[in-house]
């Protein structure tokens, strides 16, 4: 298994924890972020690393959108409006366009409650995965293992380790991280990114998320 270069994986690390901004409940350090153009420059100055074919056309309109929603509203508002996307897209109580959850998301749940969904072959199959490579999820309060957000980070965390290691010169280490990276992504993650950032895309009414999604679908195609 070979592995990538250490500034490449940091890279990866780096838009793992960009994308998790957004499948959480974005909060306001986000958006005054992307309202100030400081994550807007970080995410360009990953794209570039990370050679995304996409990327120039994602920036642009990101550039765009940001610059015209400075002169037209206040910060305030819209971090409003991008936290309103974020409910209609996962969180309304009534009817969510879409689902943070991968069990969910592949329809493995259909008709399970409560205790069955946790018991369900996927999340104690992550539970497992997760504790035999020492992975502890770090959000509070403790989301699922399938949720979106702790795949993302999980994924962050492998792809940092290889770094160090590569950083480091234990090339053993990092092509054992590199075989666990391409075991994740080909038994879950990589079963749903690509078809939930789609979702994201297609679903969000705000062009933030629209952005996002595109974003994550080359991500996950890399």
């Amino acid at each position: 298994m070979k592995s990538e270069s250490q500034e490449r994986c940091f890279a990866l690390a780096d838009m793992c924890q960009v994308l998790g901004c957004f499948v959480v409940t974005p909060t306001m350090s986000v958006t005054d972020a992307l309202y100030s153009g400081n994550l807007v420059d970080d995410i360009a100055c990953i794209l570039e690393e990370l050679d995304v074919p996409d990327a120039p056309s994602i920036v642009s309109e990101l550039k765009l959108h940001m610059a015209e929603t400075v002169v037209s509203e206040d910060a305030d508002t819209f971090f409003h409006r991008v936290r309103k996307d974020y409910t209609h897209l996962y969180t309304n109580p009534q009817f969510s366009a879409s689902t943070l959850f991968q069990s969910r998301f592949l329809g493995y749940e259909e008709g399970a409650r409560g205790l069955q969904i946790a018991l369900a072959d996927t999340v104690q199959n992550l539970k497992a995965f997760y504790l035999k490579r020492g992975f502890t999820s770090t959000f509070v309060p403790a989301l699922r293992v399938d949720h979106m957000a702790v795949e993302l980070s999980f994924l962050q965390a492998l792809h940092t380790n290889e770094g160090v290691a590569l950083r480091d010169g234990d090339q053993a280490v990092a092509q054992e991280i590199a075989a666990t990276i391409e075991e994740f992504m080909s038994e879950y993650l990589g079963k749903w990114g690509v078809p939930f950032f789609e979702e994201m895309a297609r679903e969000a009414e705000e062009e933030i998320y629209r952005l996002v999604g595109r974003l994550g679908v080359s991500f996950m195609k890399l």
